[in-house]
């Protein structure tokens, strides 16, 4: 398999299946007023809106419509997959979501088609990084600090140097319920 960069321009990323429910164009303008109404409702101030934007995303981490992750800064990453045995498990066992955006979720594949992208271009034509049959499976994602941090500010693939990377690996194992 080629080498697969995605240039962001949001500071939220995420893997997801083609026919989620989140993929949706204006996905994060809407997440964002609700979590403005959630902290009108709460009396609560507007910089605090953030948070509130990680829980919905948690919630559609536990939903199974994406893994969502906040980046530092914008630039350019290269991701590997890596494909592990089946688990004999169903969605959502043998682990919990926090009050802190996941680096694992059981997300529900439609389509098969996995998608990455930032969470603003939701909606809009993103690369598969990967096609499975359909089904649930269990996406977990290992992030490379060191190699982020030099490919922060990058504009573009070109410019991602051939020997750096990955900056991100992504365990893909299919979900056979019990």
């Amino acid at each position: 398999m080629s080498d697969i960069y995605i240039q962001t321009e949001a500071l939220y990323a995420a893997v997801y299946d083609d026919a989620s429910p989140a993929n949706v164009s204006g996905f994060v303008q809407s997440e964002m007023d609700a979590a403005r109404q959630e902290l009108v409702s709460r009396a609560t101030e507007e910089r605090l809106a953030p948070y509130y934007l990680d829980k919905r995303l948690i919630a559609c981490a536990w939903r199974g419509e994406m893994l969502a992750w906040s980046l530092p800064l914008n630039g350019v990453f290269k991701i590997a997959l890596e494909f592990a045995p089946a688990l004999q498990q169903g969605r959502n066992e043998g682990f919990h979501l926090e009050d802190v955006l996941p680096h694992t979720a059981d997300l529900t594949c439609r389509s098969g088609r996995l998608r990455i992208s930032c969470i603003s271009k939701l909606g809009v034509v993103a690369p598969i990084i990967a096609s499975v049959q359909p089904g649930d499976y269990r996406i977990s994602l290992l992030r490379n600090e060191q190699e982020e941090g030099k490919h922060q500010g990058l504009r573009s693939d070109a410019d991602y140097p051939v020997t750096d990377g990955p900056d991100w690996v992504f365990t893909i194992q299919r979900l056979l319920a019990k």
